[in-house]
C-alpha cells in the first residue's frame, strides 16, 4: 500500500488561510499587540505584530521535525507513518485556528 503524506497540503492550506485572515485584519492591527499576557508587567507583554509569524514558525518546525522523525524510524511501518501524519495534521490545524483566533481579537 504506497502512502500518500498530506502534510505539504495541509501546512499550504493553512498559510492560505493565514495570508487571508492577516490581509482582512491587518488594517485594524495596532502597531503593538498584547501577546504573551503571562509575564508580569504590562510593557513586557506588548510587543510587534512580527511576532505573530512564531505559530507558523512552529507548526513548520514540528512538521519538518515529524518528517525526520517519519524518514528514520517508521519508514517501514504504516502505522506508524498514519501516527505521524495524524500528529501533522493536528499540528497544523491547531496552530492555524489559534493564529487565526489571536487575529479576531486583536483587531
Amino acid at each position: 500500500m504506497k502512502f500518500i503524506w498530506n502534510a505539504p497540503i495541509l501546512i499550504g492550506i493553512s498559510w492560505l488561510f493565514i495570508g487571508a485572515a492577516l490581509l482582512v485584519s491587518l488594517k485594524t492591527l495596532p502597531p503593538q499587540i498584547p501577546l504573551f499576557y503571562s509575564l508580569p508587567t504590562p510593557s513586557s507583554q506588548v510587543v510587534s505584530i512580527y511576532y505573530l509569524a512564531i505559530l507558523p514558525g512552529i507548526a513548520l518546525l514540528c512538521v519538518f521535525l515529524n518528517s525526520f522523525v517519519l524518514k528514520r524510524v517508521f519508514q517501514d511501518n504504516v502505522f506508524g507513518q498514519h501516527i505521524i501524519d495524524s500528529a501533522n495534521a493536528a499540528v497544523i490545524g491547531i496552530t492555524t485556528y489559534i493564529f487565526v483566533r489571536i487575529l479576531l481579537l486583536i483587531s
